[in-house]
């Protein structure tokens, strides 16, 4: 007897708890639905996480040795497609990846004469690193969504066509990198260079002149005998010093101003340029076209609102500064000789090229 009543006592108490779950449940009445899980809508991100991130997600199985090219990279203007190629070099070099030179792949779309950037199939991008002996290519597109701004990231194996990776990320940015601020117009707001005729004859030149030589405007720093240092009255394009040295003689901003940079003037032009010994530090080197060293922006611009008149941005010098850093001038004109805390060679500050012309 005290056995059957023991274990009714337990078949009670395991059909009360199970009573018990079930109210917990709160399972939906007949004309209720069960309520579904919404996701968050996906907020931007300032493009340089965004940029780590992107490479993360679609590189995620590629091996750490591959060799990398930017085979195809599309962006709404040039300013913003150098700073987009530049970056992605920047986060795969960092990641330990190889990544084909941007002038052997200019070579390349010469030689095979396709269009230098620009959006271009998979079939050609593929063939682009094949000949620069990639086994991975990249190809990165940015351009509006909404109000804001989408970067989509492919990833291609170069011998099975096979895309091995992707990622899409919206993303907030800005040409303006002062102090990391993103606060300017995005991509489709960055206002092109307006250049104002100004005409100067040869012979009448004077310190503090602006002219118009080639496209742009230049302020004439210094006359010594026939000739005339001028220096860009505006930052001319976003670049980093050099990947890995603060060394102005083997430095990429070097060979950019005297290769790409010098030949975009006509022939006539050039012959005005003359080249110079360009002092550093350590050596002497013979340039037409360079950047400022520290004693030539002391000393050629009267006081720091001077040198600093109508800049944005930083923008870098020729002299070497502290810990592999480079000598950079603030917006506002002053002069950072040891460079700027944090802010590296590989920083996209502004280019400011000088020259001396003759007249």
């Amino acid at each position: 007897m005290r056995t059957y009543i023991f274990i009714s006592i337990v078949i009670i108490f395991q059909i009360m708890t199970i009573v018990g779950c079930a109210s917990s449940w709160h399972l939906p009445a007949n004309n209720q639905t069960a309520p579904t899980q919404t996701m968050a809508p996906q907020t931007p991100k300032d493009i340089s996480f965004v940029l780590n991130d992107a490479i993360d997600n679609a590189l995620s199985n590629i091996k750490p040795n591959s060799v990398i090219a930017l085979a195809s990279i599309i962006a709404p203007n040039q300013t913003f497609y150098n700073f987009l190629t530049y970056e992605l070099e920047h986060v795969l070099v960092s990641k330990q990846f190889s990544v084909v030179d941007r002038s052997e792949l200019d070579r390349i779309r010469a030689e095979q004469q396709i269009q230098l950037s620009g959006d271009v199939d998979d079939a050609t991008a593929i063939s682009i690193g094949k000949w620069a002996g990639a086994n991975v290519i990249i190809i990165a597109r940015a351009e509006r969504e909404g109000s804001s701004n989408r970067l989509r990231i492919r990833i291609l194996d170069t011998q099975t066509a096979l895309v091995i990776g992707t990622a899409s990320e919206l993303f907030t940015t800005t040409l303006n990198m002062i102090s990391g601020s993103i606060n300017q117009p995005t991509i489709t707001q960055i206002p092109t260079q307006t250049i104002t005729p100004i005409t100067s004859p040869k012979s009448t030149l004077n310190v503090g002149d602006i002219i118009t030589f080639g496209d742009f405007e230049w302020r004439v720093l210094t006359i010594k005998e026939n000739r005339a240092l001028i220096i860009s009255t505006k930052i001319v394009e976003y670049r980093p010093f050099d990947q890995n040295s603060n060394k102005w003689q083997t430095s990429g901003i070097r060979r950019w101003l005297n290769d790409g940079f010098y030949n975009s003037f006509t022939t006539s032009e050039r012959e005005r340029i003359i080249e110079v010994e360009v002092n550093t530090v350590e050596t002497i080197t013979k340039d037409k076209i360079f950047l400022l060293s520290t004693w030539e922006a002391e000393n050629y611009f009267s006081s720091d609102s001077d040198r600093g008149h109508g800049m944005s941005s930083n923008w870098f010098l020729r002299s070497p500064g502290g810990s592999s850093n480079i000598a950079t001038v603030y917006s506002n004109g002053g002069i950072a000789r040891n460079g700027l805390s944090g802010k590296g060679i590989r920083t996209l500050y502004g280019i400011r090229p000088a020259l001396w012309l003759s007249q």
